[in-house]
C-alpha cells in the first residue's frame, strides 16, 4: 500500500498513526506540509525500522523552502515518480 502523508508531524499525529499501520512492502510519500518530516531528524525513524521506503515530493519541498535539507534515507521524487508509485500500489491511503 502507498501511504500519502499531507500534514506536518508538528500539526497532528497522522505520521505516527500511519507508521503504526505499516505492513511489509508499504511505502510512504510525504506531500504538502508532510514534507517537514523529511527534514526533521527522528521523525521517520520508526518507518525506517519497518523497512518502509519514504519519498518526498520535490515541488512541495521547494514551495516550503526546504530543498537540500532532506535526511539521507528519504528519496526526493518528481511528479512522474509519484504517478509511478500510485500505479505500482493499487491501494493508497491518505493521512491528513
Amino acid at each position: 500500500m502507498l501511504h500519502m502523508i499531507f500534514s506536518s508531524p508538528f500539526q497532528n499525529r497522522a505520521l505516527q498513526q500511519c507508521v503504526a499501520q505499516l505492513l511489509p512492502g508499504d511505502e510512504i510519500v510525504l506531500l504538502q506540509d508532510g514534507v517537514v518530516a523529511a527534514t526533521s531528524p527522528g521523525q521517520l525513524e520508526s518507518a525506517f525500522k519497518q523497512a518502509a521506503a519514504v519519498y518526498v515530493l520535490e515541488t512541495d519541498l521547494l514551495a516550503r523552502g526546504l530543498a537540500g535539507r532532506v535526511t539521507a534515507d528519504v528519496e526526493v521524487i518528481d511528479h512522474n515518480m509519484l504517478v509511478a508509485l500510485t500505479v505500482r500500489h493499487p491501494n493508497c491511503m491518505k493521512w491528513a
